[in-house]
């Protein structure tokens, strides 16, 4: 420990000033303007103003936000804006350029939703479990009274002075506002249980997830549960509720949007709750567990549903009639809007629809699977207007390229935006796509293992791809181009005892003339390749086929008695002072149930051999001692003339190990992530970079922290501990980072996955 405590050190807070950022990727909220022919589509960290003209969603103009745009309100030239952790804005369309007044936001909370009438508008700001109602002036946005509610706040609606709140688990509340300086909550009546009888043992009950209001009605989706209306003109606190169960082929189906026109309802449901949907990589507030579930919610908790889906429905007196019913395959639900006879939808997968219902053909039905296990009668038909599936650059992890410093190569993590082309950061210090490039495949996840060609224009790395690592060729100047072949992994060793061949989490990184390559699913987690052999293997095969080539060795990375599939992520070569070259593994998390260091971080500690045929030997397993998480990044370093690994971990942890003397690596210090305003969790670390000094006394750890956005810390050589800090909360989802150096000055590169791409300087 006294090591340790000249080691860390919390010295001036690092410090990145942000110098670009291209902000076009996956569609996140939609707002519809009065009459239905402009559209407002968050895109990442852009607003995009479409037009609908003659079936076709056209871009007439785009605005950079740089904020996370959780819901969009339009009212006549204003663009309302719930923009979470910055906060409640309007963005003034008609200003020269369209600028974003952030009127108010608040200290650990993120601003959720928003609503106005004729004289008011109200915000929600939902945090640890609690939420914050408050009432501005719509004209003037002066906030006029606030008032605390219990739950987290998802939605809100505004009608006959009165704001209604969905509360996730806490289910629904009002507020009335006519008088802001007297406010007080009125609990709402209850919400059905769950259908699916493993959500109330893994949930705290019924989750209010989205809400609605017309004809002295509110309507609520409610998980699966289904839609919920409660009628409006008697005592709120015991409302009549009336209760629509909905099922896609018999299995559960999730409501998750609700909106309304008059007597028409229109409802969008998907195939998991609440809690899933809105986690991250893919959702707008929940994390992701240290073992990577969506939401970190157990899968097996609930029942998956068969499909998402539109549903239209229409009031007849007492009645709630089916009007329509309409599976729609992995779309991810964003936001739903019905004006008249058209629903307007935005999801994450297929982008902006405009849908528009017509009437039914005699004897039509809903196509089978929609309401049951066969087709039902349907009233109405829809016939779809437009659709549109916006450009984007969802950036996760990469590198720059070796020759031209300015040219970024980022993979891509994305479940809708259509992504082509490659960044350049240009002379001016803006990021556009690459001359020549504009329309390149995406790279894969991410890029590791980079070298020269003997050819100056060209030079090769290597990117994870599906089921194979990608070698790619990548060749500058007047005709600049991308060649790649696959580099399929052999059969694991431990086939016969769950290995498997692994899928994208695979990873590289060059060791002299030897590719050491990483995947998930097998014991066997680490492979060598010499780079000679994928050299002969590219020159004798067409670009776009499969190698013939097979691994020098490769070797255990997890023990016997771990379970498999077991996670193997990335990996990192330094050399110690008697000149031994070795590798540090970032082998997931341990799987030996039952053991002292069940599911917590492991890595694994290689001596290379000087033969690239010889594998190399295991010298040391390391394992953190606190949260649970899966090792997934680790860096070398050397500070006070040791030799030191900094290790980013999915449970919020940084852990500093000493490896001066590899046999006997040891743990030193442990760093926490700050926990993360909206619900109190620690955020995964998901990658890091690390910048020695021009002097040597200390290193700069640089770290992406999924919601929390940019990390840093500073490792020194005085008596106190660091700790770790947000220096920037990105807007996205921050996943990767890399270095670039230009005109002897370093950029520092980060992977914002929903918001794009950002450089730092």
């Amino acid at each position: 420990m006294l090591a340790l405590v000249a080691l860390l050190v919390q010295v001036a807070s690092p410090s990145a000033e942000l110098v670009a950022v291209h902000g076009h990727a996956d569609p996140i909220a939609l707002a519809v303007g009065e009459d239905g022919s402009r559209l407002y589509s968050a895109e990442g960290a852009s607003i995009a103003e479409l037009e609908l003209v003659d079936g076709r969603l056209i871009e007439r103009r785009r605005v950079a936000v740089d904020a996370t745009l959780v819901a969009l309100h339009a009212r006549g030239r204003r663009l309302f804006i719930a923009g979470s952790e910055r906060g409640a804005g309007v963005l003034e369309l008609d200003a020269n350029p369209p600028t974003v007044l952030w009127f108010d936001r608040a200290d650990e909370a993120a601003c959720t939703a928003l609503a106005f009438d004729a004289e008011r508008c109200v915000a929600t700001f939902a945090g640890r479990g609690r939420s914050e109602l408050r009432v501005y002036a719509v004209r003037t946005l002066e906030r006029l009274g606030a008032v605390r509610v219990e739950g987290l706040a998802l939605d809100v609606e505004l009608a006959d002075g009165r704001a209604y709140l969905a509360l996730g688990p806490a289910g629904v509340a009002r507020v009335d506002v006519r008088a802001p300086s007297e406010l007080a909550v009125e609990p709402g009546p209850a919400l059905p249980a769950f259908v699916d009888p493993r959500a109330r043992a893994s949930r705290r009950g019924p989750w209010a997830r989205d809400l609605a209001i017309a004809e002295s009605t509110l309507h609520v989706a409610a998980d699966d549960a289904g839609l919920v209306e409660f009628a409006l003109d008697g005592a709120w606190s015991d409302a009549r509720r009336r209760v629509v169960p909905l099922a896609l082929g018999g299995k559960p189906a999730y409501a998750i949007r609700v909106a309304v026109d008059g007597s028409r309802v229109a409802v969008g449901t998907t195939r998991g709750p609440a809690e899933a949907c809105d986690g991250a990589p893919y959702g707008l507030f929940g994390t992701i567990g240290w073992n990577l579930d969506v939401g970190a919610v157990d899968p097996q908790s609930f029942e998956l549903g068969a499909s998402e889906g539109l549903w239209l429905f229409e009031h007849a007196g007492e009645r709630c009639e089916l009007r329509r019913s309409e599976p729609i395959d992995h779309s991810g639900w964003r936001s739903l809007v019905l004006r008249g006879a058209r629903t307007y939808e935005q999801h994450l997968r297929i982008g902006t629809v405009v849908r528009e219902l017509v009437p039914a053909a005699p004897g039509a039905t809903s196509p089978p699977g929609a309401s049951g296990s066969t087709a039902t009668p349907s009233a109405w038909g829809v016939r779809e207007l437009a659709r549109r599936q916006p450009p984007g650059l969802p950036a996760i992890d990469g590198a720059a390229s070796l020759r031209d410093p300015r040219l970024l190569l980022f993979g891509i993590d994305t479940a809708g935006s259509l992504a082509r082309g490659l960044l350049r950061l240009g002379e001016d210090g803006t990021l556009a796509l690459a001359r020549g490039f504009e329309h390149s495949a995406p790279l894969g996840l991410g890029v590791g293992a980079q070298w020269l060609d003997r050819e100056p224009t060209r030079e090769w790395f290597v990117s994870n791809g599906l089921l194979a690592w990608r070698v790619q060729r990548l060749t500058l100047g007047a005709e600049p181009r991308i060649d790649s072949w696959e580099l399929r992994p052999p059969a694991p060793l431990d086939a016969e005892r769950g290995g498997v061949r692994g899928n994208s989490y695979l990873n590289s990184t060059l060791a002299g003339e030897l590719l050491l390559t990483t995947r998930y699913g097998s014991r066997f987690g680490l492979l060598g390749w010499a780079v000679e052999d994928v050299r002969a293997a590219a020159a004798s095969s067409k670009p776009g086929s499969a190698l013939a080539l097979e691994p020098r060795w490769q070797v255990r990375t997890h023990e016997d008695d771990e379970a498999a599939p077991c996670f193997t992520w990335n990996a990192c070569v330094f050399t110690l002072a008697d000149g031994r070259a070795l590798a540090a593994v970032a082998a997931g998390a341990n799987g030996r149930a039952g053991g002292e260091h069940f599911e917590k971080p492991q890595v694994a500690i290689f001596e290379l051999s000087r033969d690239v045929a010889a594998p190399p030997e295991r010298l040391a397993y390391v394992h953190g001692v606190g949260a649970k998480g899966l090792a997934i990044a680790v860096q070398a370093f050397e500070l006070a003339k040791r030799r030191r690994l900094a290790v980013a971990t999915t449970g919020g942890e940084l852990l500093i190990i000493d490896v001066d003397d590899p046999k006997h690596a040891r743990l030193e210090r442990t760093l926490v992530a700050p926990e993360h305003p909206y619900d109190g969790g620690r955020d995964p670390l998901l990658d890091l970079e690390l910048w020695p000094s021009t002097d040597g006394t200390r290193v700069t750890a640089w770290i992406a922290a999924g919601r929390s956005g940019l990390l840093a810390t500073e490792l020194g050589a005085a008596e106190a501990l660091a700790t770790l800090r947000v220096v920037d909360d990105t807007p996205g989802w921050a996943a990767g980072l890399a270095t670039t150096t230009i005109d002897g000055a370093r950029r520092l590169v980060l992977g914002d996955q929903r918001a794009g791409l950002r450089v730092y300087r």
